[in-house]
């Protein structure tokens, strides 16, 4: 051999190559019940403020769980298909706390420096060790500890063995939380909540607690174009510009007595994301005829029996774009 060949010995040190406080778990689930058993996973697993980082292997994955109704918890979406904009967006506000959940293909896994992950979810083991050392390594960071949960098959069980193997760790399988699991946790978060209560957050509108009060209201210009900002006009431009997940978490609108526009509650999450779509669609737009913000003092509404409910139509389901990141 010549003296200046260097042989390197890649299996030589399979001590545990991600964080010593991560815990890490795994669960065997059917593919078609993952959704579901993500949400009861975030019940079981999630502290009240920790943050959550939930993983999927394609686009396709995450707009099914993160634009679908099974997630209890308000999260955003992250992939290739979303624009550079938005992803910042959703950073900024996961990194300050403002938003708690995200789900996300491999375009967030790399390079995404947020503090408070508590809780990583990976609904299949990554096809290669890195890829899962990256993930987990949301989590357990500054000294803190965390927890990683990967769903397996037997179609995908082999890359949870290699991931082991290959990073020096030991996975604890556990069962799929029961239901029974499910409503002691929320049992338990709920005697927290009440012995630590804190200051929570009212709606001026409804006095519903964790939510806040938005307003949509006409702008001055006079090439404005609306005649009347009602509810149907309101839930029109909220379909128009926003996703359907936020369209449908709008309760309580009433209209404004003077026709100018309405008011409505979204909980406090969603709320700073909503706001800030606006901010980019009038950055995208060189003139748009609506005005929202938070509502700090109620303007005069017309009497509920001259505002009757408006019935929200069904959307037409969006394209998605491809099965891929």
């Amino acid at each position: 051999m010549k003296e200046d060949v260097t042989v390197v010995d890649l299996a030589q040190d399979l001590t545990n190559k991600t964080s010593s406080k991560i815990n890490h778990l795994a669960i065997e689930c059917p593919w078609y019940q993952k959704n579901e058993v993500v949400n009861k996973l975030i019940n079981c697993y999630a502290t009240e403020t920790g943050k959550i980082l939930i993983f999927t292997a394609t686009k396709k994955d995450a707009n099914e769980l993160g634009y679908g109704d099974t997630l209890e918890i308000y999260n955003e979406v992250m992939h290739g298909d979303i624009s550079q904009n938005s992803r910042q967006s959703t950073i900024n506000r996961f990194k300050t706390g403002k938003l708690q959940c995200v789900v996300a293909t491999d375009v967030a896994s790399r390079g995404l420096d947020v503090l408070g992950i508590d809780l990583v979810i990976q609904l299949e083991p990554p096809k290669d060790t890195e890829s899962y050392i990256h993930r987990s390594g949301r989590t357990a960071r500054a000294g803190k500890s965390g927890t990683c949960i990967t769903l397996f098959n037997s179609k995908n069980e082999e890359f949870l063995t290699r991931a082991e193997d290959l990073a020096g760790i030991t996975m604890e399988k556990i069962e799929i939380p029961s239901d029974e699991d499910v409503d002691k946790a929320k049992e338990e978060r709920a005697e927290r909540q009440r012995l630590n209560p804190g200051k929570v957050e009212k709606s001026i509108l409804t006095g519903t607690e964790y939510y806040v009060c938005l307003e949509m209201t006409k702008t001055d210009d006079e090439r404005n174009k609306i005649e009347e900002l009602n509810k149907e006009a309101a839930y029109g431009l909220l379909q128009r510009y926003w996703a359907p997940k936020i369209v449908k978490s709008v309760q309580g609108m009433r209209s404004m007595a003077d026709g100018e526009g309405v008011v409505f509650d979204l909980g406090m999450y969603m709320a700073d994301g909503f706001l800030e779509s606006f901010f980019q669609l009038k950055q995208n737009f060189s003139r748009i005829d609506i005005d929202v913000g938070l509502c700090k003092e109620l303007p005069e509404l017309k009497d509920p029996a001259d505002d009757p409910d408006y019935e929200l139509p069904e959307p037409e389901e969006p394209e998605r774009g491809a099965d891929q990141d």
